[in-house]
């Protein structure tokens, strides 16, 4: 009698499928994607199952009358176009329902770029540099010095450019450049270039920073003063270039334990 009354109240889902993808849009080599299909209704609910061709791991879930089951793999170019397919089966009735979601790759346009007809640097000399061994740089940073094997790269490029000025010009510059800044943007930014991101945020205007600087315990004071309780982090340089002073570090370093 208990199964005869399971019988009777058996039914299909109210809902289709619905099927989603995350993260949105095309996809990486590399990258990971969850596919997710959702079903609401039905008695008893019905078995959710991903035919993608991979395995990968699988997470099935029942809350109230709603399944759900998803499935997370990693992508490859191979992907592109390919057509993930969800099927909802009811357990008694046996009846099955399907949808489909198509992936989308991110494909990564091939680019070879003109020989290089010069021989490039290794970098491997230890004096690498045209320092004037008489002199100490204490602090450079502002200016900088090219390696030598740089520069006699240059020359050999100039050297290159001077023997067929319309090849170079015409037909090799425009594609090396294009597949130097592709490259280029490849790097995450310089140190300094993340340091001045929120240091731009804040409200400084001529006068914050008195100079010049007098003595150890001008910058003791100021330090002390500005610095609040609880700062997480504090950044000095220890010889700033603008002003051929050094910093009291030890000191500083005492005000930061303080707050």
């Amino acid at each position: 009698m208990i199964f005869i009354s399971l019988m009777r109240d058996a039914h299909i889902p109210d809902t289709g499928l619905v099927v989603t993808q995350f993260p949105l849009g095309p996809l990486d080599t590399g990258g990971k994607v969850t596919l997710t299909c959702n079903t609401t209704g039905g008695n008893p609910l019905a078995e959710l199952n991903w035919d993608c061709g991979e395995d990968g791991d699988i997470k099935n879930n029942t809350s109230g009358n709603t399944s759900s089951y998803s499935v997370r793999f990693e992508v490859n170019k191979s992907y592109n176009g390919k057509q993930c397919n969800c099927s909802a089966t009811h357990p008694v009735t046996t009846c099955t329902q399907f949808s489909q979601i198509t992936l989308t790759y991110h494909l990564q346009e091939e680019y070879s770029p003109p020989r290089i007809p010069i021989d490039l640097p290794v970098f491997k000399d230890t004096e690498n540099d045209e320092f004037q061994t008489t002199v100490l740089f204490i602090n450079h940073g502002a200016f900088g010095g090219v390696l030598k094997q740089a520069m006699e790269t240059a020359q050999k490029w100039q050297v290159h450019t001077e023997r067929q000025p319309l090849r170079f010009f015409d037909r090799e510059l425009i594609p090396h450049l294009v597949y130097i800044s592709r490259r280029l943007a490849k790097f995450a930014v310089t140190l300094v270039t993340l340091f001045w991101l929120p240091m731009q945020q804040l409200p400084l205007t001529l006068g914050k920073v008195t100079l010049p600087v007098t003595g150890n315990q001008q910058i003791v004071d100021i330090v002390r003063k500005s610095l609040k309780k609880g700062t997480k982090l504090a950044v000095f340089d220890h010889i700033p270039s603008n002003t051929p002073f050094i910093l009291p570090i030890k000191e500083l370093v005492d005000i930061c334990r303080e707050k």
